[in-house]
């Protein structure tokens, strides 16, 4: 259990932590404002985003009311150390962590389909039609791996050729042995992608 202090600024925000209900809300508002300046100094510090350094920066004051609700701020510094020090501690885990992740792009990326609903509808077809095209043209390619006979035939197929009209054009004994081929090929394709 921490001791308070006679001139401690921070009591306040501590006993308001324990008490919980309204109390506590409005201390962990004032926990958070009090030093917000924190994540300017962070990114200065180790050389990060300023959007790293405030998620950081919440994480801490995050863990630091869990620790003062669960008892567990023991109070043997102020409590701007010890948030400080979780806070650098944090800075310094997120460099590490994206220092040996090199093999991760550099860049973030976001699901196609979670920001296409802002688009406007002109832009959404033209990306529609390039990712349709994107798409023929590697089915294209893989096809060719397949052999060419199966891409002759899938082809065809995809088409709208039916299985008879395909035993006429290509040189198959009978109807079930293209259904038997196609769907071999199928396979074959499939197991590409």
């Amino acid at each position: 259990m921490f001791q308070l202090l006679p001139n401690d600024a921070d009591s306040e925000i501590i006993e308001g932590i324990l008490k919980g209900g309204r109390e506590r809300k409005k201390c962990e508002n004032a926990l958070f404002e009090k030093y917000l300046y924190f994540i300017k100094e962070g990114a200065r510090k180790h050389q990060i985003e300023d959007d790293e350094a405030a998620s950081v920066y919440s994480d801490t004051i995050l863990n630091v009311i869990d620790h003062i609700a669960h008892h567990r701020f023991e109070g043997r510094a102020s409590l701007k150390t010890y948030i400080f020090q979780i806070f650098s501690n944090q800075c310094v885990s997120l460099i590490r962590k994206k220092t040996t992740n090199k093999a991760a792009p550099a860049y973030d990326t976001v699901l196609l389909s979670e920001i296409m609903h802002v688009m406007s509808d002109n832009t959404q077809s033209i990306i529609q039609h390039i990712i349709e095209k994107e798409e023929e043209t590697t089915l294209l390619q893989r096809l060719t791996t397949i052999g060419k006979k199966c891409k002759e035939l899938l082809l065809l197929w995809a088409n709208g050729y039916s299985d008879k009209e395909i035993l006429s054009l290509l040189t198959y004994s009978s109807v079930d042995v293209v259904k038997v081929t196609r769907m071999r090929c199928i396979d074959k394709l499939r197991k590409i992608y």
